[in-house]
């Protein structure tokens, strides 16, 4: 029975890819991972000013500079990451077959063991296969799934697919083959692993754009070609690769890969979930606000003003109880306007003023 995916165009490997792009939630996990708190504003859960306000922008940019922020979701992730890929792991080969308890390999078996564990830890050396691994082990903790994807580049490969492993000084067959295979992690929305829902069998997509012209060891500008690389296992077990450009689609050999796909996933459920953002937003605040209660309790500013005050008056008599002394004149400072006992006195002269008031 063919194998579901022999018929899949370019536009369905698009299709399969778009079904992979991130929700709202994981785009703002990744981009609060990689330190971008404001998000337009939507990173933001304090007051703002109302949208109708003509200083509505100017008022959010001031927001913005003013924002304080400590990436917990990043040390988490990284805490993580150390638990699990913190170190080199430790890795060797078997025989296939099941050994008796009590018997060692075989001469040729171990042989064979011992020039795969030269090779491959040359290739492991070369390649640094732990580093790709230590940044998409993040992506999978942020948005639940992280592709894998072992690769030989097309600069590599013949006009009919072909790769020819030529060994080098002091090189085996199998060291000059590995040293044409890389390992990338690709976005998730660009790779990934796809069932067919009626058969369950599997296939490996990538999709990328390809550039005919550029300047080697710069990015790739312009506007390129979409192109699709589709892997499946058919029924002899021999997994098929096809490169898709436009209507072409080329074939590989059958490669006897044991009914693997070039391209794995990462897949586990996401360490940032909507609560940890949550909380990173509100340490957001909380630190932001906390800046901005020091700063004004350090820069306060008092205006001290001071005014006139009237004269005070007595209704006292003289000699009466409560009263001090003789009473006496004093000039008005109220410039013209006093105030007596029966009301506000408009005119007088300070010189002649006639209130008196008790000493």
């Amino acid at each position: 029975m063919p194998s579901p995916f022999a018929t899949v165009t370019l536009d369905q490997c698009k299709k399969l890819g778009e079904s992979r792009a991130l929700t709202e939630g994981e785009q703002e996990a990744r981009e609060f991972y990689d330190g971008e708190m404001w998000r337009d504003g939507a990173g933001w859960i304090g007051q703002k000013p109302p949208a109708q306000s003509p200083e509505y922008r100017a008022q959010l940019a001031a927001i913005r500079d003013a924002l304080v922020s400590e990436n917990v979701i990043a040390e988490v992730v990284h805490r993580h990451r150390a638990g699990v890929l913190g170190r080199e792991p430790r890795w060797g080969f078997v025989p296939r077959r099941a050994i008796p308890d009590g018997q060692k390999p075989s001469a040729e078996e171990a042989a064979l063991m011992v020039e795969a564990d030269a090779a491959l830890t040359a290739w492991w050396d070369r390649r640094k296969p732990l580093e790709t691994l230590q940044g998409a082990l993040p992506t999978a903790l942020l948005t639940r799934r992280a592709p894998l994807r072992l690769f030989v580049p097309a600069g590599l490969r013949g006009d009919d697919g072909t790769v020819v492993a030529q060994p080098g000084r002091d090189q085996t067959p199998l060291d000059a083959a590995l040293a044409l295979v890389y390992l990338d992690a690709p976005a998730p929305d660009t790779a990934g692993v796809f069932a067919d829902d009626t058969t369950r069998r599997e296939a490996s997509v990538f999709t990328y754009r390809r550039f005919a012209d550029g300047v080697p060891g710069l990015p790739a500008s312009g506007q390129g070609t979409d192109c699709a690389e589709i892997a499946f296992v058919v029924d002899d077990g021999a997994t098929i690769i096809r490169v898709i450009e436009g209507e072409t689609a080329l074939d590989s050999a059958p490669l006897p890969l044991g009914g693997r796909l070039p391209v794995y996933e990462l897949r586990r459920e996401p360490l940032v979930t909507p609560q940890v953002r949550q909380g990173q937003k509100a340490i957001n605040l909380a630190l932001t606000q906390m800046v901005r209660n020091v700063n004004l309790a350090g820069s306060l500013e008092r205006i001290m003003t001071t005014s006139c005050r009237p004269a005070s008056t007595s209704t006292r008599r003289p000699g009466s109880p409560g009263s001090r002394g003789t009473p006496r004149r004093i000039a008005c400072s109220a410039r013209n306007r006093c105030r007596s006992a029966r009301g506000p006195r408009r005119g007088c002269a300070a010189s002649r003023c006639g209130i008196k008031t008790a000493t």
